[in-house]
């Protein structure tokens, strides 16, 4: 949405002298209340026409205009056109000081006025009433052309409403200021709701883990071809927005069965713009002793012209050496050590008003140190993982007779590295673990697709109808190595009860073609009443599966003045398969020995052999074989309900509920298989998810917003150990598959933050998030699951975080400013704890451990 200020200021034409005086007084009314300033201004306004001796016709006003980008700078190439009520172009513009355009000799009455920039978004505000002898200030604020809202070089049905699909957004400039201070796009996502980070840091969007769900970049797909996880994401400077849909209805969406995040980047303004974020240290300081550097996150970018209206740069460094202190260990061995580097570089050339190319570059050299530390993981125990990621990515988008063409090439590349931080065996224990990790892997990944997408001119036939169609192939590699090593599990005091040995090179070497197309149709019957149709055919050739995903939605404007919006729809959505599934045959197999508490192996060791049994989800197709290990196809059915109205200019409220039914999902689990022991990677796995969700947006005037979110939800499924042995961090315990609670489940779940900016330039952000406490799951003395994991009887108590954000810009030349930002994290001391004793032969079973107390943190930005 475009931000519009609208305020009655001085009029322009007054001496020197006049202006210096106004001014300065205009300064000084700056910091009285927004009443004082009316009354005050309207009598500058008339000691202003006496100082100039000049008047106007009493009968004609006039209207002054600025156009600014996103950060308030002022735009120098302009295009403004003013209409009347009647819709007829009147006035002719003029250039008044600065950049302003003013139309005078307006006659009393209502007009429209349209602005735009070159690499800027079109800008049109409506209802702009004039006054005799008045001169209305209007500031228009443009947001660049992003690849997303590049789709107005093609022509389109006016007054069509808006789509079906429920879209959560986050604005840069909305999250820059939280006290969660995000740097990635990963870390903003918990803030929307039905998004939240799970224990084990990942990312879990509503009920479904991230293997699940879609990542797009300016629409191109950039998860790990390998995993299927998001991996390193964009830095948070470098975003535009982010949108999160809950099973969108557009059947141009693929590859998820849970959700779609996508991000759109900012391209370089018509000026250049430098911002240095975080660059002072933070210190440890312990006892009042300083004991070296806890941590350094500096974030650099630019953005500008490179050639003038033509080609333009945009570029965000982040270089981050972070320590994260684990407070339920003991000083100095409570560290993990992660350095990284995140660069995002983006290129747009304006061939012609019809033809924009936009090119951007993400490299993510990263190196970490005691991976998921933790209580019952000191860093002996934890792995250390080194890992590059790159991507490119190509956009070409035309205006051709046939509508708007947009071309897209997309490459990608992963590498990982993970190893122990020795070669001694991982031993599993109650009250912790000791040894080194069990496993050693390397992996390259890489993807390549090609995109083609054509979004048709809109006709009318019974409505509007906006066509729109796609194709797209890609190519996927996976290849590496992973060599685990012995792993015992004992009792409480030491006892060995059970040994887990491998054999097998560990070598796999995987590739895929993929392919997909779609149509869909935007109907507009009125300006009232919408609907989207569409269906996606798609092919992963690995899978020897062909899936076909029919898809409708809503949208409807019950009341007359487009108040109230009702939207809803249903659909069919396939994962994407990782390649990772096909690389479990050529993983070592386990060698299980369990022993007595004297040390007397309790018959012979079984060896399970890795079998996959894929089937076809078609009813009527042919039965399958164990030796037929392609037949994959995870699906999901779901339909949404939604209800949004504004209940005035300042408040919108929003209900809505979503149901999705998940099928043919990815389960790892032990089993006898014809009369021999195996892991057996099934497709039989199902899930539950049911979320009722209350919105609220409050947006006082301009940078005055709060946000409020309560969500209720259940989130029930098979465990599926797939991701987690097959994933950068393969844990050596398989588990049995049980239909029960998702790790990351969250019944109740309450969400409130806000921006407000203060006088002299002060910002306060604050953020509150209060949840029903993660599940857990209880283990025995064998590690093996003990009753029902993840149960709702099985939770840590409720969290309670209530945390702000001060900032103040310190303005030091006119285009120099420092920020200063105090945040207070858990301002109410809440005890949120960190761990629980959760093996049944553990003396401490059932305490809960570690919280983060009440903390501050002192943050320096450089604006220029």
């Amino acid at each position: 949405m475009e931000c519009i200020i609208l305020n009655i200021l001085l009029p322009i034409s007054i001496p020197n002298t006049a202006c210096l005086a106004t001014a300065a007084t205009a300064q000084a009314l700056s910091r009285t209340r927004a009443w004082g300033k009316c009354a005050v201004f309207a009598a500058l306004v008339l000691a202003s026409s006496l100082a100039t001796g000049q008047t106007r016709p009493a009968n004609l006003g006039t209207i002054r205009l600025e156009a600014t980008d996103q950060d308030q700078r002022q735009l120098g190439s302009v295009h403004a056109e003013l209409k009347d009520a009647a819709g007829a172009v009147v006035g002719k513009p003029r250039s008044a000081s600065g950049h302003a355009i003013e139309f005078d000799s307006l006659l009393p009455g209502t007009y429209s006025v349209t602005v735009s920039s070159p690499g800027f978004e079109t800008v049109t505000q409506e209802s702009i009433s004039v006054a005799p002898s008045k001169t209305e200030e209007i500031v228009l604020v443009l947001r660049p052309a992003t690849e997303k809202q590049q789709v107005d070089v093609a022509a389109v049905a006016e007054n069509i409403p808006a789509t079906s699909s429920s879209v959560a957004g986050l604005d840069r400039d909305e999250v820059n200021h939280l006290p969660s201070h995000p740097a990635t796009v990963a870390d903003a996502l918990p803030l929307v709701p039905g998004v939240v980070r799970a224990p084990d840091g990942a990312v879990e969007i509503f009920g479904a883990n991230e293997t699940q769900s879609s990542l797009l970049v300016n629409n191109a797909d950039v998860t790990d071809p390998a995993t299927g996880q998001f991996g390193p994401t964009v830095p948070v400077d470098s975003v535009e927005s982010i949108e999160v849909a809950k099973t969108p209805y557009l059947a141009q969406y693929g590859g998820f069965t849970a959700g779609v995040v996508s991000v759109a980047t900012r391209r370089g303004g018509d000026k250049w713009h430098f911002e240095l974020n975080d660059p002072l240290p933070e210190f440890r300081i312990r006892s009042l002793h300083l004991r070296g550097i806890k941590s350094v996150s500096p974030r650099f970018t630019f953005n500008g012209p490179l050639i003038k209206n033509r080609l333009f740069l945009a570029e965000s460094i982040d270089y981050s050496l972070s320590k994260s202190s684990v407070l339920t260990l003991a000083f100095p061995y409570n560290e993990n050590k992660k350095t990284s580097v995140n660069s995002f570089s983006q290129l747009d050339l304006v061939v012609s008003p019809k033809h924009i190319m936009t090119a951007t570059f993400h490299v993510v050299p990263s190196r970490a140190r005691f991976e998921n530390l933790n209580f019952f993981n000191p860093q002996p125990v934890t792995p250390s993982l080194v890992s590059h990621d790159y991507g490119a990515t190509v956009i070409d988008r035309l205006e051709t007779r046939f509508g708007l063409l947009q071309s897209t090439v997309n490459v990608r590349r992963a590498e990982a590295r993970i190893m122990g931080q020795g070669a001694e065996n991982m031993v599993l224990t109650p009250r912790g673990n000791r040894g080194n990790y069990f496993g050693r892997q390397n992996r390259r990944a890489e993807r390549f697709d090609w995109m083609e997408n054509l979004q048709f001119p809109a006709f009318k036939f019974h409505g509007a109808h906006t066509l729109q169609a796609g194709l797209s192939a890609g190519y996927s590699v996976d290849k590496g190595i992973f060599r685990p090593r012995t792993t015992d599990v004992t009792g409480v005091s030491g006892e060995l009860l059970k040994r887990i040995e491998f054999t097998g090179t560990g070598r796999f070497n995987r590739n895929d073609w993929e392919t997909s197309s779609f149509l869909q149709d935007h109907w507009a019957f009125n300006d009232r009443f919408s609907v989207d149709l569409g269906a996606r055919w798609e092919r992963q050739d690995i899978t020897q599966t062909n899936r076909v995903a029919p898809r409708a939605g809503f949208s409807w404007r019950p009341f007359r003045g487009q108040s109230t919006t009702v939207r809803g729809g249903a659909g069919l959505f396939y994962d994407r398969v990782p390649l990772n599934i096909y690389a479990f045959n050529f993983y070592p197999q386990q060698i299980i020995t369990k022993f007595d508490p004297l040390g007397t192996a309790l018959g012979g060791p079984r060896k399970f052999t890795n079998l996959t049994r894929g089937r076809r989800r078609a009813r009527f197709a042919p039965p399958v074989s164990l030796e037929n290990t392609n037949y994959f196809s995870p699906s999901a059915v779901a339909w949404s309900m939604e209800i949004e109205h504004p209940l005035s200019n300042l408040l919108l409220v929003r209900a809505s509920y979503l149901h999705r039914d998940g099928s043919g999902l990815i389960t790892l689990a032990p089993a006898l298989v014809a009369g021999r022991d195996a892991l057996v990677l099934g497709s039989g796995g199902r899930s539950q998810y049911r979320q009722l969700e209350f919105d609220a947006r409050l947006s006082l005037k301009k940078e005055r917003r709060l946000y409020f979110s309560y969500a209720h939800s259940m989130s029930r499924g098979d465990l599926t150990d797939a991701a987690a042995f097959l994933g950068n961090f393969p844990q050596p315990v398989v588990h049995a598959t049980q239909f029960t609670n998702t790790e990351a489940s969250v019944p109740n779940r309450l969400l409130v933050w806000g921006d407000f900016a203060l006088p002299m330039k002060f910002r306060v952000s604050p953020l509150l998030e209060s949840r029903t406490g993660f599940p857990y799951a209880v283990r025995n003395v064998l590690q093996e699951y003990a009753g029902t994991p993840y149960s709702d009887k099985t939770r840590f108590p409720t969290f309670l975080s209530v945390d702000a954000s001060l900032a103040k810009d310190f303005q030091i030349t006119q285009a120099h400013a420092v920020r200063v930002q105090l945040r207070g994290l858990n301002l109410t001391n809440h005890f949120n704890a960190l761990a629980v004793h959760a093996n049944n032969a553990d003396p401490k079973f059932g305490q809960f451990f570690g919280n983060y107390s009440r903390r501050f943190r002192l943050d320096f930005d450089f604006l220029f």
